[in-house]
């Protein structure tokens, strides 16, 4: 496989949010089966494209990788390949790789593509997430709207978010065009493993919806709730209601505090 595909397979990954590892041999010495320059670009799943030598020494490297992935840590190895060294060959030789992990972003799923979700979509890239938005309004859900997010979903939002791999790097924020889809979302997320699921809405709307999911017995004093969600900072401008709430997911996701800067 040619260096062209190797990077290709690399950025394709990088662009959908795909934890990867880039291996490359730096140096070696004696017979080795890898030479310097040699490439390959291993998945958390195993998967790899490219070679650094085949046999032993590239699925010791491949499983090296993947804690690498797991650990999110970037290092220098070697390797002894005769019957002393950590790989049983005969080749006799040494070599020296580098692995470059690129881990998985965190992942801001903004459920509603209206006024708050365009200026909370500015400022989610302004701090590095990956950006999904949701919203079955083709209208206001699509790419010249959101043309940097890493995907436009135009679908029933709650079957959207039943159907989302979601994890402890994802953070969700409700703020939809009918309070009824705010509940439907809300019922699709709250038990999944995401570190923030938000929503927005006035205390009364918020007690209302949380009465409903609690007689279904849906907990709804889970840490990672927060709704109303946002910060007080008592606007009531869609960017500066924006602003509210990436500065309360910025405080979770960073384990932040209240606190003035000058009190501390």
């Amino acid at each position: 496989m040619i260096e062209a595909e190797i990077f290709e397979q690399l950025t394709n990954s990088i662009k959908s949010n795909r934890p990867v590892a880039l291996v490359t041999v730096i140096s070696h010495a004696g017979s080795t089966p890898g030479k310097e320059g040699s490439l390959m670009v291993v998945h958390k799943s195993g998967e790899s494209y490219g070679s650094v030598g085949g046999g032993d020494l590239e699925y010791t490297i491949i499983k090296q990788a993947i804690s690498c992935i797991d650990e999110n840590i970037s290092s220098e190895y070697d390797y002894t390949l005769d019957k002393t060294g950590e790989i049983d060959m005969a080749c006799g030789g040494s070599v020296r790789i580098y692995i470059k992990v690129f881990p998985e972003s965190q992942k801001l799923v903004i459920v509603g593509a209206g006024h708050i979700g365009s200026q909370l979509y500015k400022l989610a890239l302004t701090q590095n997430f990956s950006v999904t938005v949701i919203d079955h309004r083709e209208e206001f859900a699509n790419r010249t709207r959101y043309p940097e997010a890493t995907e436009v979903i135009v679908q029933d939002t709650s079957s959207a978010l039943s159907e989302m791999q979601i994890n402890e790097n994802t953070y969700i924020a409700i703020a939809t065009h009918s309070h009824e889809c705010d509940e439907a979302s809300l019922r699709a997320a709250i038990d999944s493993d995401a570190a923030y699921i938000g929503m927005i809405g006035s205390r009364k709307k918020v007690a209302g919806i949380k009465s409903r999911l609690e007689k279904d017995n849906i907990k709804t004093d889970s840490e990672n709730l927060f709704t109303p969600m946002g910060l007080d900072i008592a606007s009531v401008k869609p960017e500066e209601i924006a602003l509210s709430i990436m500065s309360e997911i910025l405080l979770v996701k960073n384990s932040g505090t209240l606190r003035h800067m000058r009190n501390k």
